[in-house]
């Protein structure tokens, strides 16, 4: 089995696309085309087949795919719970320090400050009495009143007191958690998502609000540790997203390895933006000519298959024993799935790398309904071996 010594990567989002509009358009060619039916039956599926065969050429992997983030982040949340009354801004606005950005319901905390407020005259009134009763002992004494008497007017009058600052701490924590009612930007900045709609229940330190403080992105790109180590702080790096192109300069390295696609992330300050937003696909462009040579095949764009954590996959055939088969015929086989990594695109060709064995037949078109472990027929596609033998020779 050939050597896979290098990570699967999602080529580009590019490609992505590419490949998903010619496998479109060729599954409704192959609706109308005179190759068999899958229409159940007891015999075997027919599948039209290709050989793998492995070539070397010049390394044409010079793009990693990422992600554009926030310059610098913030999540704004309310400190308290309760039902969103209003969002007054949109994924995209900008906002200013001190805007408003979203408003609780007061209704509970308006009621408690009522409460609060009756407390507090009621304590007023008896801080006024026993107020009243002391002074009016303290007049009498030695003749009608006791310095006992006295005293207790006078411990009266300090519960009275106490009982108003209770009543009024509590009045003021109310209205604090009125002004948390109001959600408002702490800086200016611009909104890269709304989380919450209107009417809706929350909790605290659920997030309402993305914010990008300094309304700049950078871009994070996934690439091997070789290319990671020749690279320099500063270098300048082309960047597409779809029909947006611009420029970054790569900041630093992370030192932690990707467990599932075995690459460094590398991160770029984005100096040239056409337009990019947060969590696009966004693709790097590296130079590639000192990048030597890949062993790799050509197959059709419509043997490629969506595969787990966006990478690709093609059919192939084995035996009962798991086998690769190999012979190019009208060979009965079962179908596997072989991950592969797509290293250059081109109208209804891939050139990819992958383990699979050199002379192993694949399935050159799998937008049928087919399935890992179903038993299928093979039939040569001659029509994609010119395609691909022409390819061969360019």
């Amino acid at each position: 089995m050939a050597a896979f010594h290098k990570t699967l990567i999602l080529k580009t989002a590019i490609v992505a696309f590419a490949i998903g509009s010619i496998v479109f358009a060729r599954s409704i060619f192959q609706a109308r085309s005179a190759v068999p039916s899958l229409a159940a039956s007891a015999s075997p599926v027919v599948v039209p087949t290709l050989t793998v065969r492995y070539i070397s050429m010049p390394e044409a992997r010079s793009s990693y795919t990422g992600r554009i983030v926030p310059g610098n982040v913030v999540d704004l949340s309310f400190d308290l719970g309760g039902e969103i009354v209003t969002v007054d801004v949109e994924a995209g606005d900008t906002v200013m320090k001190s805007d408003v950005i979203a408003t609780l319901s007061t209704r509970s905390l308006e009621q408690r400050s009522l409460q609060a407020e009756s407390s507090i005259r009621q304590a007023r009134a008896r801080l006024s009495l026993a107020e009243s009763d002391l002074a009016r002992l303290e007049g009498l004494v030695p003749l009608a009143a006791t310095e006992q008497q006295v005293e207790t007017a006078r411990t009266d009058v300090d519960v009275a007191q106490a009982e108003l600052q209770q009543a009024q701490a509590t009045l003021d924590a109310v209205l604090v958690d009125i002004s948390k009612t109001r959600l408002q930007a702490p800086f200016s900045s611009e909104v890269i998502s709304k989380d919450v709609e209107t009417g809706a229940s929350v909790t605290a330190g659920q997030r309402i609000v993305r914010l990008n403080r300094d309304s700049g992105f950078k871009a994070r790109i996934g690439v091997p540790p070789d290319l990671a180590a020749s690279m320099e702080t500063g270098e300048i790096v082309t960047l597409t997203a779809g029909t947006k192109r611009g420029l970054g300069r790569m900041l630093r390295v992370f030192d932690d390895v990707d467990l599932a696609t075995q690459t460094l992330t590398v991160e770029f300050e984005i100096i040239d933006n056409p337009g990019f937003v947060a969590s696009e696909l966004v693709v790097a462009e590296f130079d590639s000519a000192s990048m030597g040579e890949a062993q790799g095949f050509w197959l059709p764009i419509t043997a490629l298959q969506q595969s787990y954590q966006g990478l690709w996959s093609v059919y192939t055939l084995v035996d009962d024993h798991g086998d690769p088969v190999g012979q190019n015929g009208s060979v009965i086989g079962k179908l596997s799935r072989s991950v592969v990594e797509v290293l250059r695109i081109e109208t209804e060709k891939a050139f990819v790398r992958g383990a699979l064995d050199n002379g192993s037949l694949f399935v050159s078109d799998a937008t049928f309904r087919i399935v890992p472990g179903q038993e299928v027929r093979s039939v040569p596609d001659q029509h994609m071996t010119k395609t691909i033998r022409s390819k061969m020779t360019d």
